[in-house]
């Protein structure tokens, strides 16, 4: 492990899994935008991508989905981490006050 490394826990590249994030509409309830590619996943946090802009420091609710989850995983997320690159954008999220049912959920997709 590289002795600069920040990041708690182990982060498992994941094919096929993207992630959906809340987006606030003025007319109507807020709906799940379009799915993002997710690069990689921890029990910790989510590296995505997606077009769209978010400040470093803003809470997002997000929903994870496996190609073997039957439903997404619901659960709130803080910016720590936003690169460009080529018109879209890399985050870095860490899960917030995640619940011991989700955390669960998330170690199972990364197994």
């Amino acid at each position: 492990m590289n002795p600069n490394e920040k990041r708690a826990c182990r982060r498992y590249a994941m094919p096929g899994v993207t992630t959906q994030v809340l987006e606030s509409t003025l007319i109507g309830p807020a709906q799940y935008g379009r799915s993002c590619p997710v690069e990689n996943v921890s029990k910790g946090g989510v590296l995505f991508q997606s077009s769209h802009q978010y400040k470093v420091g803003a809470m997002l609710d997000i929903g994870i989905q496996g190609p073997a989850t039957a439903s997404p995983i619901f659960t709130e997320a803080e910016v720590c981490y936003k690169k460009a690159d080529k018109g879209h954008f890399h985050y870095g999220v860490r899960f917030a006050q995640i619940n011991v049912q989700t955390l669960r959920k998330i170690r199972q997709l990364c197994a």
